[in-house]
């Protein structure tokens, strides 16, 4: 009888900064990391929200040991994976930590350069890096993300504020896919993208009906995009301003 699979939690990684770009690559590398470990049960802890704006908040400090147990024991973990993000000249930084479950002296810890115009593969060498720590099968070259990465991890964000609020989640809804289509409109496409497009059509299919002419008509006949969108547009477009913020309270 097969051994049963391992059980990976992925909390929400810390943001190590103002710049609001920061808190979009903390909440959704490890969504992203959750959909591409192979021979694992990994799950993702529910992304915080502000109780009076509704707005996904990030952690901005290593999260207390008692967080960690507690969120562990609830969703029956092995293993739960922390991180924290923060701005390089060179790109990202990412620091992370494996926390075992049943054997606090067997964490471990390291951090990965995220450079540049390369974010994919240092993305595809994480998740090597996982497995290989965990000792899980080799990851498959199809569920690894490829370039460009910013474009999928903003789509993710989008999704999480479409399924959490509908299109009032968004400031310009009409928009809420134009990183998509600029993405599948480059040269070489990435691979992901004609999935997403379909995933995100579903999506609003069953929430926010009323923008699939919108998004129909966005993708036929309709000229592409000139431009991908920048990291303050994608952020002004999820209502999170690109100037320093305060504190968060759950940080």
């Amino acid at each position: 009888m097969p051994a049963p699979a391992l059980r990976l939690l992925l909390l929400p990684f810390a943001a190590l900064g103002d710049e609001a770009s920061l808190g979009v690559w903390a909440r959704q590398l490890p969504q992203l990391l959750s959909r591409s470990l192979a021979g694992s049960v990994a799950t993702v802890a529910p992304l915080w929200r502000d109780a009076h704006s509704g707005r996904l908040v990030r952690s901005e400090g290593a999260l207390p040991a008692s967080v960690l147990s507690g969120e562990g024991e609830a969703a029956g973990a092995d293993w739960v994976l922390t991180g924290a993000v923060a701005q390089t000249d060179e790109g990202l930084r990412v620091d992370l930590r494996l926390h075992a479950m049943h054997d606090p002296d067997a964490a471990q810890a390291w951090c990965l350069p995220f450079a540049h115009g390369s974010e994919g593969a240092a993305f595809a060498g994480l998740v090597g890096q996982i497995a290989a720590r965990l000792a899980l099968p080799e990851p498959l070259p199809e569920l690894l993300a490829a370039e460009p990465l910013w474009p999928l991890l903003c789509d993710l964000e989008v999704e999480s504020e479409l399924s959490a609020a509908g299109n009032a989640g968004l400031a310009k809804p009409t928009f809420a896919w134009s990183h998509l289509r600029a993405a599948a409109a480059s040269s070489p496409a990435p691979a992901w993208v004609d999935r997403r497009l379909a995933e995100r059509r579903l999506l609003l299919q069953r929430i926010a009906p009323e923008l699939l002419p919108a998004f129909d008509g966005a993708g036929a006949g309709a000229a592409p995009p000139t431009h991908d969108l920048s990291t303050d547009e994608v952020l002004l477009l999820l209502g999170i301003s690109s100037t320093a913020t305060p504190p968060s309270p759950h940080g």
